[in-house]
């Protein structure tokens, strides 16, 4: 009788594990499903994923507030991305990256004492690259190169194998026209991460910048064979093929352009479709 009880509690048991498995597994389907949107720069997929993820109040809920805030950030939904800090933040007061993304959203509205301020207190509590990155593009548009240039230092000092503060580095110095030092840090990302295709975008354009455009083409059709759905990579493309006076790849480069753009891109679109309708009468 009690080796009978034992076998199905272990049954039970393993029922039970599964149906824990399967509803986690539903849960994680449509925050990834959130985060491959985001990445993909389809805002409006990643919102409705991300709040579905939200409305379930499982395991995800802190991290769907966060991505969905940065997307409402993208797509310049400053109120809706700060609430939504706020909500990743009340749900879990130790996770400081909802003071962060919140003080990178008060960036982009060009609230640079409000950044500063909430970074500052990260940082306070918590010292991470993520924060020390932050506070170093706060401080380049506050003007202060100097100690911009030593946060991006100790973001790197936590972990020197780590790629990506050296990109963010390599993005400060290209700001500056330092394309050199940009094409230097983009050089060691690279080694780190061969895999992250803004690199090679970043690294070329730096090149462009310098007049190699040799260089400049080999990096871009690098970034482009890792990820054929960044607008930025054609538009850099593009800027290439119209230095070197090539009509039919810089039409082409400005076309997929067009395909891909997200919304996001600084460039102003009156002036691609202007230079294409240009293009097409060569």
């Amino acid at each position: 009788m009690k080796k009978t009880l034992i076998v199905i509690a272990s049954i039970i048991l393993i029922i039970l594990i599964i149906f824990i498995a399967f509803v986690l597994n539903g849960m994680n389907s449509v925050y990834f499903d959130g985060k491959d949107f985001q990445y993909k720069g389809k805002y409006k997929e990643a919102i409705e994923c991300f709040t579905e993820a939200i409305e379930e109040d499982g395991i995800f809920k802190t991290n769907a507030y966060l991505h969905r805030g940065q997307v409402y950030a993208k797509i310049k939904e400053f109120e809706k991305s700060l609430a939504d800090f706020d909500s990743a933040f009340f749900e879990s007061p130790q996770n400081y990256s909802a003071l962060n993304n919140k003080s990178d959203t008060y960036l982009l509205m060009d609230e640079f004492e409000n950044a500063l301020m909430l970074i500052n207190r990260s940082i306070n509590v918590e010292s991470t690259d993520e924060a020390h990155i932050i506070k170093g593009k706060i401080l380049w548009k506050m003007g202060d190169l100097d100690n911009a240039e030593k946060e991006y230092e100790i973001a790197i000092q936590f972990d020197s194998s780590y790629y990506f503060p050296y990109f963010k580095r390599a993005f400060f110095y290209s700001q500056n026209h330092e394309f050199e030092k940009s094409i230097a840090d983009l050089t060691i990302s690279i080694e780190l991460d061969s895999e992250y295709s803004r690199s090679y975008n970043n690294r070329g354009w730096s090149y462009l910048s310098l007049g190699d455009y040799d260089k400049a083409l080999i990096d871009i059709q690098k970034s482009i064979s890792l990820d054929s759905t960044n607008a930025f990579t054609y538009h850099s493309l593009a800027t290439l093929y119209f230095k070197i006076n090539d009509n039919d790849n810089e039409l082409d480069a400005l076309n997929n352009y067009l395909i891909y753009k997200t919304g996001e891109e600084p460039h102003p679109l009156d002036s691609i479709t202007s230079r294409i309708e240009e293009l097409k009468n060569y």
